[in-house]
């Protein structure tokens, strides 16, 4: 036990003493002049960057430290209030430029002492925070107020919103439509269209199919005039039955006749036969076969009923 405490005792001691060298400014090489450069970019060493941004911290913390003392008055409170703000302004060029040439990233880290994290910002103030006894002043705490006020009827104004979850547990099969056949309205509606659709067909057809007057005379006279020819060579003897079936067939369309899927079936099948024979009888035993389907014709030749 005795060894655990002499070694946290030198850790604290090395600790304190560390940060007695930095608030000296011993534990940081001092650079050449004394006095911070009015601008961060006019410094270009990475060492004097980081001594300038320390003592910046020790700055914004020493006041930081004094302006918790709601006594100092109101307008003691408000120079160091604007103080801190303008060394946070500093402190971040001075971030900026460090990181230029190359440094640590100090936005990046976690917020340490003296740094703009114990501020509270008013909404629409432009980055002006407000610190220990400042935040109670006149006019400050009526702000603070409305903005809570503010922030309470926009978080409730988010309660109230409904989540996408919660809106898709109210929906019903009407919102896709899926019930959209059962209403009568709709369906009678889609029968008068559809009527109305068919008409408008039907009509387009007889229009654009039917034979105008002129094509109609023209047909009519020369079938008259077929009529008297064939009446003249005939003698005046009405066509005979068979000429007017022909005549009736021709006018017929004729069609290529396309085989059931039975007679297709018949063929594949007969195609399948052949095959198989073909490869797996021999030449010799079709020879056979052949010499008996020619021994039978003649029987059955013979069994086939003459002619008288």
């Amino acid at each position: 036990m005795a060894r655990s405490e002499e070694k946290a005792m030198h850790l604290l001691n090395r600790w304190v003493d560390q940060q007695r060298k930095i608030e000296s400014g011993t534990l940081f090489r001092r650079p050449a002049s004394s006095n911070r450069p009015r601008y961060a970019s006019d410094c270009t060493s990475l060492k004097d960057c980081v001594y300038w941004r320390q003592t910046l911290v020790r700055d914004i913390s020493r006041n930081i430290s004094d302006i918790q003392n709601a006594s100092l008055g109101e307008q003691k409170i408000r120079d160091i209030n604007d103080t801190i703000n303008r060394l946070l302004r500093t402190k971040k060029h001075w971030e900026d430029q460090i990181r230029a040439l190359g440094g640590p990233d100090y936005t990046a880290m976690r917020a340490g002492a003296g740094d703009a994290g114990e501020g509270a910002e008013i909404i629409g103030g432009n980055g002006y925070k407000y610190f220990g006894a400042a935040k109670d002043l006149p006019g400050v705490r009526e702000l603070f107020k409305n903005q809570r006020a503010m922030r309470a009827a926009e978080e409730a104004e988010r309660k109230k919103r409904k989540t996408r979850k919660e809106l898709y547990q109210d929906i019903e099969p009407d919102y896709f439509g899926w019930r959209a056949d059962d209403d009568e309205v709709q369906l009678l509606e889609e029968s008068q269209r559809e009527l109305e659709l068919q008409l408008e067909a039907e009509e387009e057809y007889r229009r654009t199919h039917s034979v105008s007057p002129h094509k109609r005379a023209r047909a009519s006279s020369s079938g008259s005039a077929g009529s008297a020819t064939s009446a003249t060579h005939g003698g005046g003897q009405p066509s005979s039955p068979s000429r007017r079936q022909t005549t009736v067939a021709s006018t017929n369309k004729s069609f290529v006749a396309v085989p059931s899927e039975g007679e297709i079936d018949k063929l594949i099948l007969a195609k399948k036969k052949k095959l198989l024979m073909e490869q797996y009888v021999s030449d010799k035993d079709k020879e056979q076969q052949k010499e008996t389907e020619a021994m039978l014709m003649p029987d059955e030749t013979s069994k086939a009923p003459r002619g008288r």
